[in-house]
């Protein structure tokens, strides 16, 4: 059996030695994908937990169109990897407090690459 080790995890109270959960859940609420990881950052687990619901859900012919996420999974490489497996991505680029201060500023993203600027402009859209 493999052992994940422990690593020290920001939380709101200060750090912590622990472990960072990841889950797919379907609109209905359904998880079909999950792991448990040592890493701090969650976009390094963006494409192998997609690949992994993939996987699940390609047993019961059903496949990945859209993938919603928080600007945790946020990246050039995972809004390129949804890009080359042709899925729907709506991914937030900032957290919730950058946009509020982007909105009552000048509104541009603190990443600049023609990804964000894309999927900012997407958000946008689809939020009107």
């Amino acid at each position: 059996m493999s052992q994940i080790l422990r690593s020290i995890q920001k939380t709101s109270k200060g750090y912590i030695q622990g472990y960072n959960a990841q889950a797919v859940a379907t609109e209905d609420q359904i998880i079909v994908a999950c792991d448990l990881v040592n890493e701090a950052n969650d976009f390094h687990q963006f494409q192998p937990m997609v690949e992994q619901a993939e996987q699940n859900l390609s047993e019961i012919d059903v496949s990945v169109k859209t993938v919603l996420a928080d600007a945790g999974y946020c990246s050039d490489d995972n809004l390129e990897y949804l890009e080359s497996k042709d899925i729907e991505g709506l991914v937030s680029t900032r957290k919730e407090r950058e946009m509020r201060k982007a909105e009552s500023t000048s509104g541009n993203t603190r990443r600049c690459s023609d990804r964000y600027k894309s999927m900012d402009r997407k958000l946008k859209k689809s939020a009107n």
